[in-house]
């Protein structure tokens, strides 16, 4: 990428009720202006990773979130998968490499309004 103008590439600020810790962020982007690793601090002394891949078409086929913080990391990713009209068909998640689990599943009627799931 060539320019980031208009984009936000970074910020800082103090955190609550203390004059000298900061929370900082920095954002990186592809040549598609998307958004693909975002890296800030925590409030409780550590940091958090944001790392996203993105489908040709441009929705987000998978989010990674690690956590590193002073007794060690978690590592939290999400997956979504679509149909051919680009709406969001199953979510799944997983946990510092555990079996993963579907968090959702959707359902569209032919208006393409979500269609109520029985349970």
């Amino acid at each position: 990428m060539t320019s980031c103008k208009g984009f936000t590439t970074g910020s800082k600020s103090r955190r609550q009720g203390n004059n000298t810790d900061w929370i900082n962020s920095v954002t990186y982007y592809d040549k598609y202006y998307q958004p693909i690793q975002s890296i800030s601090t925590l409030q409780l002394q550590g940091t958090v990773k944001t790392s996203t891949l993105y489908a040709f078409s441009g929705e987000v086929q998978k989010t990674v979130n690690t956590y590193s913080y002073t007794g060690g990391s978690k590592k939290v990713e999400r997956r979504c998968t679509y149909d051919h009209a680009g709406r969001p068909l199953k979510v799944f998640h997983k946990i510092n490499g555990n079996d993963e689990v579907m968090l959702g599943h959707f359902q569209y009627n032919v208006s393409s309004r979500l269609s109520p799931l029985l349970v």
